[in-house]
């Protein structure tokens, strides 16, 4: 697969802390993760080595490890398989493409808040679908960071 990498940056007018909270935390991460899919429910303790599932209503999703959790600074995500009928995927040719991606998340402070850095890896056929998906995403985030 052809990865493409997609970076975007958003200022935010939030201490890093309530900008994690917003990122990791229920019932937070449910509403800017609706930007990617209905209904999704994260599955992890965020601890680095654990296991990360991101599943829809229907039991579709993706299923991964968190590579690096460094609270209120930087979280990393590796995509591993697919979730499919409920059911963890690592072989269909559909799950190799995930393997080897990587998301993650940088947060530094500024002296208005916090400046939040995101790079996600996807395939280029859905590079353009993924970047509008993160663009709405990271208003939602700010949106409830800044509340």
């Amino acid at each position: 697969m052809s990865a493409k990498i997609i970076h975007k940056t958003v200022n935010l007018k939030a201490s890093p802390e309530r900008v994690w909270q917003v990122l990791l935390e229920s019932p937070y991460i449910e509403e800017w993760y609706a930007e990617f899919g209905e209904d999704l429910k994260v599955e992890t303790d965020w601890s680095p080595g654990s296991k990360y599932r991101v599943v829809d209503k229907n039991g579709f999703g993706m299923i991964g490890k968190i590579a690096e959790n460094v609270p209120m600074k930087t979280l990393s995500i590796e995509p591993e398989g697919m979730v499919k009928d409920h059911k963890d995927d690592f072989e269909s040719a559909e799950a190799k493409q995930l393997k080897g991606n990587r998301e993650t998340y940088w947060l530094s402070e500024t002296a208005e808040g916090t400046k939040l850095d995101i790079e996600s890896a996807c395939s280029e056929e859905y590079a353009g679908m993924m970047a509008d998906m993160w663009d709405k995403a990271l208003v939602t985030i700010k949106k409830l960071a800044e509340k």
